[in-house]
């Protein structure tokens, strides 16, 4: 009987480093903060064809503004390194409260901007919690 590992099946992700983290405090674009202390979100978002960079563009701008909010306690971009279309947003949250009283994305203070036009599907988000 043999093992194979199925470690190469699951797809990358590329952490998208923003241009702006150098203009905020450290507590607030630190990313080393455990997640077993804050509610996870995982949000999906896929571009429509050749809307990648503007996507990518309105993205950073989102969370560069989502990393302001005081109950948000990290939040990264990532891409797919297997589909440069597909976005992922990792954001930990102190209290789901804020999350939640906006309903998600659409309801984020810095406004959609130019994301509903780029996007191929409906934006995708899960809450996750930590297995003890």
């Amino acid at each position: 009987m043999s093992l194979q590992s199925s470690a190469s099946s699951y797809a990358v992700a590329t952490l998208i480093p923003s241009d702006l983290d150098a203009l905020y405090p450290s507590h607030i674009v630190d990313s080393s903060s455990s997640a077993s202390s804050g509610y996870l979100f995982v949000s999906t978002f896929r571009a429509k064809s050749g809307s990648e960079l503007l996507l990518r563009y309105e993205l950073e701008r989102l969370i560069t503004h989502t990393r302001r909010d005081r109950a948000c306690l990290f939040c990264d971009l990532f891409r797919l390194s297997a589909d440069g279309s597909v976005f992922v947003i990792h954001s930990v949250w102190s209290n789901p409260d804020n999350w939640l009283r906006r309903s998600g994305w659409q309801g984020h203070p810095a406004g959609l901007g130019l994301i509903d036009q780029c996007l191929l599907a409906p934006i995708e988000v899960v809450e996750l919690q930590e297995i003890p």
